[in-house]
């Protein structure tokens, strides 16, 4: 025996209608949700949420169960490297999409990232003394500010 799908006139009248309504949504523009009083930000008008309180942990001892990863982060001026490091733990845990209850069904100390050390990172570059053009020395020198 095969099952068979019997709708009523009502339920067929209102499923062509959401499928009339989801093409119309399809077809409208899709706007960008801006918070108000953000137009275009400089770098003085950025406000950096206090993230170090809950995600810098420097005495954190590392577990055999914890992942380790390492991320460059170069933060902003007047932002410390305590507070973006600890916006990237938050940013790639809990502080973007798990809500945390307070009535202890999800613990946040048991399911967030941590930043737990700082290191400065220099950059250094590197040409080759190679040169198989008579005029590559000049760009060269301006890079790295030489000239």
């Amino acid at each position: 025996m095969r099952a068979q799908l019997v709708r009523t006139r009502a339920q067929t009248a209102r499923l062509r209608a959401t499928l009339a309504k989801n093409q119309r949504a399809r077809a409208m523009p899709v706007r960008r949700f801006r918070p108000p009083g953000c137009g275009r930000r400089t770098s003085e008008s950025i406000k950096h949420r206090d993230y170090k309180l809950t995600y810098y942990t420097p005495d954190y001892e590392t577990k055999d169960t914890d992942i380790l990863a390492a991320f460059r982060v170069t933060p902003q001026p007047g932002v410390p490297p305590e507070e973006a490091g600890a916006a990237v733990a938050a940013e790639s845990s809990t502080g973007t999409w798990t809500t945390v209850w307070t009535d202890g069904l999800t613990s946040l100390d048991r399911y967030k990232g941590r930043c737990y050390h700082i290191e400065a990172v220099v950059t250094y570059g590197i040409h080759s003394l190679i040169i198989s053009e008579e005029h590559y020395i000049c760009p060269v020198a301006t890079e790295t500010g030489i000239l």
